[in-house]
């Protein structure tokens, strides 16, 4: 769900729940941050030294499979545009 201009900024009461929420019409949405937040602290730092590694194999990954489709003939969906 992408914010929208009528949304309100999420809401952290202090009580130490971890449970957030915001409003966005007459639409109330509980976020409960704690698990999320648990995950993204191991994520992050292993994004951040993996990542870059990960989008250069899957962008090769993706080269590789168009350069192998045009050795058949039909199979390429860029066979009509090169022709």
């Amino acid at each position: 769900m992408h914010r929208r201009s009528n949304c309100t900024r999420p809401h952290c009461p202090s009580s130490g729940t971890g449970v957030c929420y915001f409003v966005c019409g007459d639409i109330v949405v509980h976020m409960d941050r704690t698990p999320f937040q648990a995950i993204d602290r191991r994520v992050t730092p292993w994004l951040a030294e993996h990542g870059l590694t990960l989008l250069r194999i899957s962008l090769g990954v993706v080269f590789i499979w168009f350069g192998v489709l045009k050795f058949w003939p039909g199979l390429s969906p860029a066979d009509r545009l090169a022709t």
